[in-house]
């Protein structure tokens, strides 16, 4: 069992370095600097100079916290700070980074805390709109501080269907979106997509395809706010899961996962313990 001093320094150690990281994107932002190429990846994917200055920003924060844990990240894969520890933090310096790239102000720094492949904590900021998402295994999903809860909000008459890369098995739901009753989406951030799921904005996100330190947070915030998180096939969500249906309700889950032809979840949701 992990040592709640420790788990308590990280997590603030995690929170610290988002909210900083946060700010030095959004100066850049601004300034509209930072946004050469500086690395392509597979398909239309790259990554810029920015994403490497919010990873060192990161870095450098939780060094001078004093913590130590292992570290999973975009640009530099696997490292460790100190001795390492018994967490994993997995890290996305600049989830959407496309959108940061081309002037879109909708953007985040994502961080999830791990221990034995099961969430501890989670925190995702958007600096743009000054957007604070937390949670901790147990204790629940917060906005700012304020509690989240997909239970009690009200349903509309479409689910609002947030498409992220959309091949494969989610494409036919972009053409048939009116016949499903949908309305698609297409943020370009799967961190804030799971979060936008937990405070209510949107009814479902389908998100086909996402690295580790893409969902790590989200899943954990969605998840702790009462959402469902299951992967394609309705079974329990996890760390390793590379596509997600993520819904504030099993009412909404349930049509997606229909409409995708993978029917009702065979397993529980998303474990959050």
């Amino acid at each position: 069992m992990i040592d709640a001093a420790y788990y308590k320094l990280v997590h603030e150690a995690a929170l610290k370095a988002a909210e900083g990281a946060g700010a030095v994107l959004l100066e850049g932002f601004r300034s509209r600097s930072g946004v050469a190429i500086l690395k392509r990846k597979a398909g239309l994917d790259y990554s810029i100079e920015m994403d490497a200055r919010s990873e060192s920003f990161i870095l450098e924060s939780l060094r001078s916290s004093g913590v130590s844990c292992n570290i999973v990240t975009e640009e530099g894969g696997e490292l460790r700070i100190g001795t390492g520890g018994q967490a994993t933090l997995y890290i996305d310096p600049l989830d959407g980074t496309f959108n940061y790239s081309n002037g879109v102000p909708f953007f985040c720094v994502s961080i999830g805390v791990y221990a034995d492949g099961s969430p501890l904590s989670g925190v995702v900021y958007d600096p743009v709109h000054m957007e604070l998402f937390t949670a901790t295994r147990g204790g629940g999903s917060y906005l700012n501080g304020s509690a989240l809860r997909t239970h009690g909000q009200a349903s509309s008459q479409r689910a609002q269907l947030l498409g992220m890369e959309s091949p494969g098995r989610a494409l036919h739901l972009v053409g048939n979106a009116g016949t499903n009753g949908f309305v698609i989406r297409v943020l370009g951030s799967v961190a804030l997509d799971l979060c936008y799921i937990a405070c209510g904005r949107h009814a479902s996100a389908v998100i086909s395809r996402c690295s580790a330190w893409d969902r790590a947070a989200g899943m954990l915030i969605a998840s702790e706010a009462g959402a469902v998180v299951t992967d394609f096939s309705g079974a329990s969500a996890c760390i390793g899961s590379e596509a997600l249906v993520a819904s504030r309700d099993m009412e909404s889950h349930s049509r997606v996962l229909a409409a995708l032809g993978a029917g009702l979840p065979a397993k529980p949701p998303f474990n959050k313990n």
